[in-house]
């Protein structure tokens, strides 16, 4: 390797290391997809909780209170969170996989981008050397 590959392998080095770093903080956990559905899940919950406790089938004025179908919809909606929080978790793995590959051909694409411009400025300096004569 001559000097110029040195200093490329270095550039990539110095560039992979916060690159990478900055895709690993991107990359979802477990822990971050059950903080984001808890809180919503909580809410939706201790709502459907209070529906149920204001007796909500048999008293007109709590049906008026809530809307006609509002233990149907909190019930959906409960569902849906946990549908999506189910969803999100099975995928995970691949998820982790796609952000990480994301930023692998990312760093792979900069790398031979870096080799390519030192090719192209080797060659514009080398056009401009004086020419030995033979």
């Amino acid at each position: 390797m001559n000097g110029w590959q040195r200093l490329w392998v270095v550039v990539c080095i110095l560039v992979a290391i916060p690159l990478m770093t900055m895709g690993e903080l991107l990359v979802p956990s477990k822990e971050a997809i059950t903080q984001k559905f808890d809180k919503q899940l909580s809410l939706e919950r201790k709502y459907l909780d209070e529906i149920k406790e204001k007796r909500f089938d048999t008293d007109p004025t709590n049906q008026f209170l809530f809307g006609g179908t509002a233990l149907q919809d909190t019930e959906a909606r409960i569902l849906d969170l946990e549908t999506r929080y189910k969803s999100e978790l099975d995928s995970l793995w691949f998820d982790k996989f796609k952000i990480r590959g994301i930023f692998v051909l990312l760093l792979l694409a900069i790398c031979i981008g870096l080799y390519s411009v030192g090719l192209v400025i080797g060659w514009i300096y080398r056009g401009f050397r004086p020419k030995k004569a033979q």
